[in-house]
């Protein structure tokens, strides 16, 4: 720690000489403190514990709240309902239809048809 500025050293003293004298111990205040710690059981003392606890009950509610709210959202995600007869034959009519001229053979066409060479005239 520095030393305070010379300009303080009359506060400084003036505080000294007027202090109030320390109060003389309790005779049995060391007897009170061996018994609290004594009751204190092992681990961590009970007044660290009950904030520790408080605050985990009150982490609960919001934590089940957001858990309820995600399900919700989530769950037509998650278990989407199932097609009737009439719209899985509307599916599988619009797969027959768009899929006929992807799976039938095309003839092997030379790549010279599909992009035929122009001369643009530059020697």
């Amino acid at each position: 720690m520095s030393r305070p500025p010379a300009d303080d050293r009359p506060l400084a003293d003036f505080l000294q000489q007027h202090r109030p004298p320390v109060p003389p111990a309790h005779p049995d205040l060391e007897d009170r403190l061996l018994a609290a710690v004594l009751d204190t059981p092992p681990g961590v003392p009970g007044s660290v514990r009950r904030p520790m606890v408080q605050r985990r009950v009150l982490w609960v509610f919001p934590a089940a709240i957001a858990a309820g709210l995600v399900a919700l959202v989530s769950y037509p995600t998650l278990f989407p309902p199932q097609p009737s007869e009439a719209q899985l034959a509307e599916l599988e009519t619009f797969i027959e239809s768009t899929w006929q001229g992807t799976v039938a053979e095309q003839p092997d066409t030379d790549m010279e048809e599909l992009y035929p060479l122009v001369e643009t005239g530059v020697n």
